[in-house]
């Protein structure tokens, strides 16, 4: 059906279209932080499974995930939003404690402040969302300024935080 087979009063305003398209890229920015066998569970096309998984391998330069974000919400169009944040709900409901989270990412923070370098690249090599480049600055900063270094560690444990969940 062409759009011309639509009276004006049954098209959604600019703003209405321009709302839900928001709605869908927030969601897919929500399904980002789950992992691949999480994502199989939801509802969602396989092409939206993929851009979410490659949302987590970008590096955060030159609006790289600003836009495949971007790409995240026009895939989302061809999935059902409530059922979507129904199963969302539902995952969430059943999401584990936040304390090993929380411990994981302690021990991630002393063994790259501690080991420097090589611990880096064994973390990185692990996990795929964190930037190597990034962990070195947090490393170098903590080993520069002694006054600075619980501000730096905590900083860490922020960027490592959602990360590794």
């Amino acid at each position: 059906m062409s759009t011309d087979d639509y009276s004006e009063s049954q098209q959604p305003s600019k703003t209405q279209r321009k709302k839900e398209a928001l709605a869908l890229q927030k969601l897919g920015q929500q399904l980002t932080r789950y992992s691949h066998s999480q994502l199989t569970k939801l509802p969602l096309t396989e092409r939206a499974v993929i851009a979410i998984i490659d949302y987590n391998r970008l590096p955060n330069s030159h609006g790289a995930k600003k836009r495949q974000l971007q790409c995240i919400g026009r895939l989302m169009r061809d999935c059902d939003f409530q059922s979507i944040s129904h199963a969302v709900n539902q995952l969430q409901i059943g999401s584990p404690d936040p304390a090993p989270i929380e411990s994981h990412a302690m021990q991630l923070c002393d063994r790259i402040l501690q080991g420097g370098d090589s611990e880096i690249h064994a973390i990185v090599d692990s996990n795929e969302r964190l930037e190597r480049q990034k962990l070195r600055q947090f490393y170098r900063d903590f080993s520069k300024s002694e006054e600075q270094q619980y501000k730096i560690r905590q900083k860490l444990l922020a960027y490592l935080r959602p990360r590794i969940a």
